[in-house]
């Protein structure tokens, strides 16, 4: 079921960014309801929270990371298309997964493996060659969606290590509470170059942001 939910919430990301509404109040309210629902399975689940150093400091960074990745692709989604995004954003997330497994970790890639490695190389030029992204020549836009990728492989890669100490509820609980915050700091203090959106958090706003948020959850 994961790959059905992932994709009913990506499919509200792509709403998010059709309809204009703040990617700052959407992660904010996102975060909030995959934090409520993690500490209920948390307490549910009765799972010991160990090790406060080390899950402080993992989760913070967790969080910074996954949540500046996903500000940035829901901004990316108003000018690309999901279909061209989605699976250039997969692609570069691989990418930097593999090298960081081979970099971290010391892994070897079999020669099979590097070829399909390398064939990603064209994948990646042949979503970014399609007429109507030359035709816009947006550049900026797919740098900005390689940054997020990068930092989304970058948040995965950590989650992994923690949660081989840490349960999984309690590591997600403590991780978007930490995103939770952050992004409601950044809701609120940082002004935006062009005024395009209320100040308010409309009913719309909050209703995709929690779906959004429970499918993530449940994925």
């Amino acid at each position: 079921m994961s790959p059905l939910f992932w994709g009913i919430e990506n499919y509200i990301s792509k709403l998010v960014a059709i309809r204009g509404l703040d990617s700052k109040k959407v992660t904010t309210i996102f975060s909030g309801t995959v934090c409520l629902l993690s500490f209920g399975a948390m307490l549910l689940a009765k799972e010991p929270v160990v090790n406060w150093q080390f899950l402080f400091f993992i989760t913070i960074f967790t969080a910074i990371t996954f949540f500046i990745s996903m500000i940035l692709r829901l901004n990316v989604l108003a000018v690309i298309d999901a279909s061209v995004l989605y699976p250039f954003h997969k692609i570069v997330n691989l990418a930097v997964l593999v090298g960081m497994s081979l970099i971290l970790l010391g892994e070897r890639l079999s020669t099979l493996q590097l070829v399909g490695l390398l064939a990603i190389i064209p994948a990646i030029y042949c979503l970014y060659d399609a007429p109507l992204i030359k035709k816009k020549m947006m550049v900026a836009p797919f740098i900005i969606a390689a940054v997020s990728a990068f930092l989304s492989a970058v948040s995965n890669y950590s989650a992994d290590v923690a949660t081989q100490t840490i349960k999984v509820f309690t590591f997600g609980f403590f991780t978007y509470l930490m995103g939770f915050i952050f992004t409601l700091a950044l809701s609120f203090f940082q002004r935006e170059k062009r005024k395009k959106h209320g100040a308010t958090f409309s009913g719309e706003l909050v209703f995709l942001s929690v779906v959004m948020g429970a499918f993530n959850f449940a994925g």
